[in-house]
């Protein structure tokens, strides 16, 4: 990779954790191969991005790539026999002890120190580890009722993304297509002559030791084709909205016979008509007739996991709170549940009647006082 990896990123060498992961969103969508089909640029773009994010997002790798520049890249560099290394250069001895005096001669210091210190030893297979890259991990939302999400339950969701294509192996080219590089004859590397013998990545085909040939026809050379499937979820009892549950290998493919990213779906509870969750605690509002509410009665309440019966008190009054104990929301890991907290709420009768009002007409010597005394502002 010949360019600057911030100046990939479009990000300052400044920049921090969250500016580097925001800007490499936008780009990795911006250039993402399913967005572009049949763009080469884009997907050119989109493997650069990766590859510079994989580094800079990594602050021990930052800090590496900061000081040594792309010779940090390769898989085997080690950064403490690079500053040996250097010390020796800066010295004037030009190589490590025993390699004679200017042992060099014209050869690019960059590419030499990447062999010296990592791509030597591993030839072109280093350079097709340092290519793979790990799929990114995408994020969906998963809509769920309060019901379901507080009982636990399986899920169908619907997947869209793209996988590794099936016929090129992920290549991008045709099968049978990809040929043995004529200028490294498959090795990934050149030898450059001098008083040593240096080996350098083949710039003919990156180091990979193939030269492609036609595109693929199913995925278009892209290496990946879009797909669309059905995969069951299990939702945990009892999480809460905005948990995230993760499928694993289930987001983008990965490049180069890497493996494929993670799913994360972050669950969005919607509303119920009757119920409220607070923490682990479940709220509802229990209409009660006001004959229930002036004696005191037994009633039959529904919960999440069934029905349970509820003594009233005796002159109940609307706002009053009874709570069941362990009834409420499940916590999860064997931590047993919340409570379900029930708001009395008394009913008027919605009839109408003569003999109703003389009835309650005739309660009215029960209320001694006025019963908005208290109410002030």
């Amino acid at each position: 990779m010949k360019r600057d990896l911030y100046e990939i990123l479009e990000v300052s060498r400044s920049a921090s954790d969250d500016e580097i992961r925001k800007s490499y969103k936008r780009l990795a969508k911006k250039y993402h191969p399913d967005l572009n089909p049949g763009d080469k640029t884009a997907e050119e773009r989109f493997k650069e991005v990766a590859v510079a994010y994989e580094v800079i997002h990594d602050p021990a790798r930052r800090k590496s790539y900061d000081e040594f520049g792309e010779t940090a890249l390769n898989p085997n560099f080690d950064p403490d026999r690079a500053r040996e290394y250097a010390r020796w250069q800066h010295a004037g001895q030009g190589a490590p002890p025993g390699a004679g005096p200017s042992p060099f001669g014209g050869v690019d210091f960059s590419d030499l120190f990447a062999d010296f210190f990592g791509r030597g030893r591993g030839g072109a297979n280093a350079w097709s580890r340092a290519r793979q890259i790990h799929g990114q991990d995408i994020e969906s939302s998963l809509r769920i009722n309060l019901i379901d999400a507080l009982r636990g339950s399986k899920v169908n969701f619907r997947l869209t993304g793209s996988e590794g294509c099936a016929d090129c192996k992920g290549t991008g080219a045709q099968p049978g297509q990809t040929k043995v590089c004529p200028i490294c004859d498959g090795s990934g590397q050149q030898r450059m002559s001098g008083p040593f013998s240096v080996t350098t990545r083949c710039s003919a085909c990156g180091g990979t030791g193939r030269s492609p040939g036609l595109p693929c026809p199913t995925c278009g050379g892209r290496g990946s084709v879009s797909t669309e499937s059905v995969v069951t979820v299990n939702v945990p009892a009892g999480i809460k909205d905005g948990a995230k549950i993760r499928l694993a290998g289930k987001g983008e493919p990965g490049l180069g016979g890497a493996p494929p990213g993670d799913l994360f779906l972050k669950v969005e509870i919607t509303p119920h008509p009757q119920l409220t969750r607070d923490g682990d605690d479940l709220v509802m509002t229990l209409p009660v007739s006001m004959p229930e509410a002036v004696l005191g009665t037994s009633i039959t309440v529904p919960i999440v996991t069934g029905e349970v019966n509820v003594k009233i008190p005796p002159r109940s009054q609307t706002g009053q709170k009874l709570r069941l104990r362990g009834k409420g929301a499940p916590k999860g890991q064997g931590k047993g549940a919340g409570d379900m907290i029930l708001v009395i709420e008394i009913q008027a009768p919605s009839s109408h009647s003569k003999e109703l009002d003389q009835l309650v007409e005739s309660m009215k010597k029960f209320y001694p006082q006025n019963v908005r005394a208290d109410l002030k502002l």
